[in-house]
Parts: C-alpha cells; sequence; structure tokens
C-alpha cells in the first residue's frame, strides 16, 4: 500500500498504545489528523474506532474543557460551596487538579478534597512553613532543595539521593518528622508556583523534579526508610494531585529497578506516566527542558552559586552521614509510666472521656524490636468495645518505627467525648509488641496534667496512686469535678482495672478545688481479673 505525506498543517499519529494516542490527540487539538500507512485492514479499523471516540478528549485544564468536563466543573464547585473558603485557592485551576486526579467523577473528587481538608487541619497545613520548623538532623542531612525554572517556567526541585544516610536519620529523628517536612516543602512549592504565575502572568501549578540517583545503594532499599518514603508519596498523591509535570531520574544504576519496584505501587498511573529516566545522554535532554543559566553547572548548565560553587550548594542539600551525636536512643531516655503486651493479630484500647472542650490528651511511646500502629478515635459509650471501622477517626492510624524512635504526640480535643487511644497490631501474624507508654490530659487552660496509669504484666494487685498538683487560677474561688474514664481492652481475654488518682490545686488568688478520677480497664489475653 502506498504511503501517504501528510500536509504541512496536519500531524501524523502512528499506530501505538492507547495512552500513546490519547496524549497524542491532545496534543493535536483541531489539526487534521493523518494515519501513517501502510496499516493492515485490522489495524486500521482499530485506529479509525479509537480516534472517532478520542476526537471529544479534552486535557482538562483551563480553557482546553469538554463540554462534559465544563459541567463537571460546575456541579463540583456547587457541591463544594461550604468548604470553598477554607481551601488554598479557589479558581478553576485549582479545582480542575482534583477533578483530572479522579478522571472528573464529581463525587471522588468532592470526597478527595475533604479529605485534603481534614489533612490541613490536622497537619497545620496552612501554617507549616511559618510556625513549624524541622529539626536540625533534617535540615542538615536530608538531601534535596529547589533550584531553578524550567523553560515553562515552573520550579525545579532537586532530590539527591546517594549521600542520604536513612538508618543514621531514623535514629535520629521520628517518621512524622519526615512526613512533616515532606508536607513543608509541599507548600513551599506551592506558593514559589503563585509566585511564578504572578511573575509570568500566566499559570504555573505543577513542579519538574529531577532524581540523582547516583550512589543509589542497598542502605537506601532499607524497609522503614522504604515504608515511610511510601507514606510519603502517597500523602503527595492524596493531597497534591497534579502537582508534578514531569520527573526525571539520572545517573541512575542497575539498583534502580529493584528501588522502583518497591515504591510504584503507591503511585497512580497518572504520575508513573510522568517519571522519565534518562541514559547516558542526560545533560542535553534536561537542556532541551531547562534553559542553561537555570541548571547547575555541574548538571551540565551554566547556574551557580554567587562563590561560584557549579553544584549549587546554596539550594541543594547534599547532605551525608548523620553524627552519632544525633542520634536520639543515645542522647534520650525516656522514663514511661506504663507498659502493655499487644498480641500478634490484635489491638490494645484506650479510653478517655473528656469533659470540658479544650482540653489536650498528650501521649508518648515507644515499642520493643518492631513497629506499632497507632490512631486516635471517638465514639458514643463508654466500655462497649468497637472496631476501628466503627469509630470517628480523629488523629489518624498509622505504623510508627517507635523500636527505633520514641513518638510524642498531642490532640486539643474540640469537643466533650470518649476518645480511644488505639495500639494496632492486627497486621502482624507472627509478633507480639510491647509498648512503653505516658498518657496525660491537660485541662484547658492550666498548667495541669493528669496522668493515667496502667498495669498490664502481672497478676491482681491493688493499686493507689496520688498525683499532687499546682495550678494558677487567675481570681476568685471556684470548683471543678472531672471524670477521665479510661478503659483499654485488647480483642482477646478480659480484665479490668481502676485507679482513683486523687489532684488538689492551689491558686494564687482565692481557692479551688478540683476532684478527678480515672478509671482504666484494660483486657490481657488470658483469664480473668479485677483490680481496684
Amino acid at each position: 500500500m502506498e504511503k501517504r505525506t501528510a500536509p504541512p498543517s496536519s500531524s501524523i499519529i502512528q499506530y501505538g498504545t492507547v495512552t500513546d494516542r490519547l496524549q497524542s490527540v491532545q496534543r493535536l487539538g483541531q489539526q487534521r489528523v493523518v494515519l501513517q500507512l501502510p496499516l493492515t485492514p485490522e489495524k486500521h479499523i482499530f485506529v479509525c474506532v479509537w480516534l472517532c471516540a478520542l476526537t471529544d478528549v479534552m486535557s482538562g485544564r483551563v480553557g482546553d474543557l469538554s463540554p462534559k468536563q465544563s459541567v463537571a466543573l460546575e456541579e463540583f464547585r456547587e457541591r463544594i460551596q461550604d468548604v470553598l473558603p477554607l481551601l488554598p485557592a479557589h479558581h478553576d485551576h485549582f479545582l480542575l487538579r482534583w477533578l483530572r486526579a479522579r478522571n472528573f467523577n464529581v463525587t471522588k473528587s468532592e470526597a478527595m478534597l475533604r479529605k485534603h481538608l481534614d489533612f490541613r487541619r490536622h497537619m497545620n497545613a496552612d501554617t507549616i512553613t511559618t510556625e513549624w520548623q524541622p529539626p536540625e538532623v533534617i535540615e542538615k542531612y536530608l538531601s534535596g532543595g529547589m533550584c531553578g525554572y524550567d523553560r515553562e517556567g515552573s520550579p525545579i526541585w532537586w532530590d539527591v539521593i546517594g549521600p542520604v544516610d536513612p538508618k543514621g536519620l531514623f535514629l535520629s529523628a521520628s517518621k512524622q518528622d519526615f512526613i512533616k517536612s515532606k508536607i513543608r516543602d509541599c507548600e513551599i512549592l506551592q506558593k514559589e508556583c503563585e509566585l511564578q504565575s504572578e511573575r509570568l502572568g500566566r499559570h504555573v501549578e505543577a513542579i519538574t523534579m529531577i532524581y540523582d540517583c547516583d550512589g543509589l545503594g542497598l542502605k537506601h532499599l532499607w524497609k522503614p526508610a522504604i515504608e515511610t518514603y511510601g507514606e510519603i508519596l502517597t500523602m503527595f498523591e492524596d493531597n497534591y494531585p497534579e502537582g508534578l509535570k514531569r520527573l526525571f531520574v539520572i545517573k541512575a544504576p542497575k539498583l534502580f529497578p529493584v528501588a522502583y519496584n518497591l515504591i510504584k505501587h503507591f503511585l497512580s498511573e497518572i504520575t508513573r506516566n510522568k517519571i522519565i529516566i534518562l541514559g547516558a545522554n542526560w545533560q542535553e535532554v534536561l537542556l532541551n527542558y531547562i534553559d542553561p543559566e537555570q541548571l547547575p553547572a555541574a548538571y551540565g548548565g551554566k547556574l551557580t552559586d554567587p562563590d561560584g560553587d557549579p553544584r549549587c550548594r546554596n539550594k541543594i542539600h547534599y547532605a551525608g552521614p548523620v553524627p552519632a551525636s544525633y542520634f536520639v536512643r543515645e542522647s534520650v531516655k525516656v522514663d514511661y509510666e506504663q507498659c502493655l503486651t499487644v498480641s500478634r493479630g490484635s489491638s490494645q484500647q484506650l479510653e478517655y472521656e473528656i469533659l470540658f472542650p479544650g482540653c489536650v490528651l498528650r501521649w508518648q511511646f515507644s515499642s520493643d524490636g518492631a513497629d506499632i500502629g497507632f490512631g486516635v478515635f471517638m465514639k458514643g459509650k463508654m466500655g462497649q468495645r468497637q472496631n476501628a471501622s466503627q469509630m470517628q477517626e480523629v488523629v489518624p492510624s498509622q505504623r510508627y518505627n517507635t523500636h527505633l524512635v520514641p513518638e510524642d504526640g498531642s490532640l486539643t480535643c474540640s469537643e466533650p467525648g470518649i476518645y480511644v487511644l488505639r495500639f494496632d497490631n492486627t497486621y502482624s501474624i507472627f509478633q507480639s509488641k510491647h509498648i512503653s507508654f505516658t498518657v496525660e490530659v491537660l485541662l484547658p487552660g492550666q498548667s495541669q496534667s493528669l496522668k493515667n496509669m496502667i498495669g498490664m504484666e502481672s497478676g491482681p494487685s491493688n493499686q493507689s496512686q496520688s498525683l499532687k498538683n499546682r495550678s494558677l487560677s487567675e481570681s476568685g474561688a471556684s470548683s471543678q469535678s472531672q471524670s477521665l474514664k479510661n478503659r483499654g481492652g485488647s480483642e482477646r481475654g478480659a480484665s479490668s482495672q481502676s485507679q482513683s488518682l486523687k489532684n488538689r490545686g492551689g491558686s494564687e488568688r482565692g481557692a479551688s478545688s478540683q476532684s478527678q478520677s480515672l478509671k482504666n480497664r484494660g483486657g490481657l489475653e488470658s483469664g480473668a481479673s479485677s483490680q481496684s
């Protein structure tokens, strides 16, 4: 069959994958399409059917919406009117990111966005760039940084993998510190995109990333590091959709496919399609996308620091081994008040009845030998055990590497109710977990804490504990009574414990008295016992 030549005003689509055809049609816009011949009759029919089906495919961006996509945008905006003021942005560009992430399914996009708002509240994302500072060890020894802009004006983020010391970092800071630092980076990059939009007079919403994989080795495949990186990727997918334009991987060693296979299931297909693994000509390819003046000299461009450093260390951290002086295991000794064992395949729940809004629930814990799941929930009634799925999640349940670094956190209870601290070991089919922990309830507006102590390791015993507490009140005389009930149960066996903590408070002016009781019930794995 004779080959046709495409006229200058037309474009050519070759027979390829479905993704190829989708991307080709999106690029072509209103241009006339000419097929590359020869095609077999079967391929010809197949391609023609696909082209007919794809003539209405649009990019889903402002100014390039199909009628269906426009209707979806209007419906989406209408559905989220109640939360629009809480969003970082209200314009169509921002809303379309959530719709594209869920293929313009309005219901799924709405659920995704509302969950993101919960995430922003929990992580204080609106103020994290100004009010939270990463630990020193993360600032000094976690590599990467923003440096330069691509030819379309998008900020470029660099991750330099080789020098990173995963184990040293995890022995020096908590997993939550790493996640918060990455949230902070995402917020900084979003703000930079907004600034670029103002500078250029056109919308910039996505970044270019460059992964320098030189030196990638087995130390980077350490399981706790891979799991945490997976959580960070999931966080990025769920809360910053369409924030990535493209990701270049350079200097990839033979080990790279192994590393990629460990984390690729955390990435959506859309994100995976944005990853470009470059070969030996990576400098040449980068210069196609980045002006030499915006590319560090060490990577084939002309950009240097003011002191002439070709690696631009003022903007890109290259990290290195973490000094042992940062290891919290060697420098911090934590004395916990309580301990419990969570059996393999089970969980333990500790219940607290909070009577006043504004109380602060504070916890600190570590585990022996392996990680442990932890989350905070609310439920309607005290004592009636419920599964996690039956309760309202207040602090999302996650697995914490507290066998490496102790975890501490707090929650300001916005409303009274039964708050459940849940230690989760249901995912472990072989290993029980021994947890050492301290839980405190801080009353609103007072320097006061009640420590709840739970004995779980031995048989029946009588326990009575008295905590003396002094708080400052501003004037007059007042009396308060509060009952904090704490019940902890595992999914196997039954037992109960009760403890009474008497609290006395003195004020600088006048007199105040408070009486509080903490009732604690803990479930052990075998037998039944009661303690009072």
